[in-house]
């Protein structure tokens, strides 16, 4: 019992460490550029009829000067077509394409192909951006320097416990890529809300190397292109792209496993600093019930467990409330079980099932 004693006391101060570095990782990062350069905002669409009007019109009315908004049809087979021909028609500023392939990167490398502009804005059909700054917020970020831009998009809170979970992994997941692109070397970005230049895109290998995996035309591409020099986070509130959540338990599986398929193609030391602090997340708990079950000390071990949750609680009230999250703050020790298990499963299942999950 002395050895698990030791080991939990190791993983606890590693995932006290990451916790730690959290707070300054959120705190405000200054993008005070005053030029407004034309953008384009593009949209890669596949069988969105249901959301596209929603954030079509959230993003034709940007309060900004020069930007065009591209829509590129994936071969929907519902009202997605027609909406997006609706909008082109009415507004000058917004074109229609058809994807010259199959599958969202080769949409989204259409787009790239197509647009007028050196700044590239990204977003989904199923998010809006929560203000009509939101193009003028990305692009202060850009300087001489800066290249990639990378933007933070919660979910739409409801109350339902698989909405509450997502919440929670997204608060987690953004304190991680936030601070490693602050502090170390970004590894990761969603795609719902990421600006880049268009040369960069093309200096890379634009897709080719991953065209076979689910996932990656936003963290596998940071991957390729990302420095902590080139990468800018934008924190502002104004800049928050807000994600319909997803629907069921089910379906909230199927896209952290979609998400989940580009891990293997992370850089070595990206994959060793989250595997250490996820290892870390699993051993404090494991080992503080390890030891109220089988170490002959239950209350003392039972008291260590409680003063983590309290400390885990503590650590999370800057990001959640920096990161649109206050929420979820309030349940923290009892959904950092259950997304531990989630993620268990989730690990487990992509071992074992290697089904393919598309894009749409």
């Amino acid at each position: 019992m002395l050895f698990i004693a030791i080991l939990t006391g190791l993983f606890l101060g590693v995932t006290l460490l990451f916790l730690s570095i959290f707070q300054f990782g959120v705190s405000g990062s200054r993008c005070i550029s005053s030029e407004q350069p034309p953008v384009s905002v593009i949209i890669a669409v596949k069988n969105e009829a249901e959301h596209l009007s929603k954030v079509l019109q959230r993003v034709i009315n940007q309060n900004y000067p020069n930007y065009e908004v591209i829509i590129i049809n994936d071969h929907s087979t519902d009202d997605t077509l027609a909406i997006a021909k609706e909008f082109e028609r009415s507004h000058d500023h917004v074109r229609v394409l058809e994807n010259d392939g199959n599958g969202k990167k080769l949409a989204i490398k259409t787009g790239i192909y197509q647009a007028k502009n050196e700044l590239l804005l990204f977003t989904d059909a199923d998010c809006q951006p929560v203000s009509h700054h939101w193009i003028w917020e990305m692009t202060r970020c850009f300087d001489q320097n800066t290249s990639i831009v990378l933007g933070y998009s919660p979910h739409k809170f409801k109350k339902r416990p698989e909405n509450i979970l997502q919440q929670y992994e997204t608060l987690l997941t953004a304190c991680l890529y936030i601070t490693a692109a602050r502090f170390f070397s970004p590894y990761m970005a969603v795609g719902r809300n990421l600006a880049y230049r268009r040369s960069l895109f093309m200096a890379s290998d634009q897709f080719e190397s991953h065209l076979n995996l689910l996932s990656g035309d936003d963290d596998l591409f940071i991957q390729q292109m990302g420095t902590r020099n080139n990468t800018k986070v934008c924190l502002s509130p104004r800049s928050f792209v807000i994600s319909e959540p997803t629907n069921g338990l089910q379906n909230l599986f199927k896209q952290k496993r979609r998400h989940i398929s580009t891990a293997g193609s992370y850089q070595k030391e990206h994959q060793f600093l989250l595997a250490l602090f996820h290892i870390a997340r699993f051993g404090t708990l494991s080992g503080f019930l390890a030891l109220m079950i089988f170490g002959g000390h239950p209350v003392q071990a039972f008291i260590g467990l409680l003063i983590y949750f309290i400390l885990l609680q503590l650590a999370y009230i800057v990001p959640a409330r920096r990161l649109a999250a206050r929420k979820v703050n309030w349940y923290v020790p009892v959904l950092e079980i259950l997304l531990m298990i989630f993620q268990l499963v989730l690990t487990i299942d992509g071992l074992v099932n290697k089904k393919n999950i598309g894009w749409k």
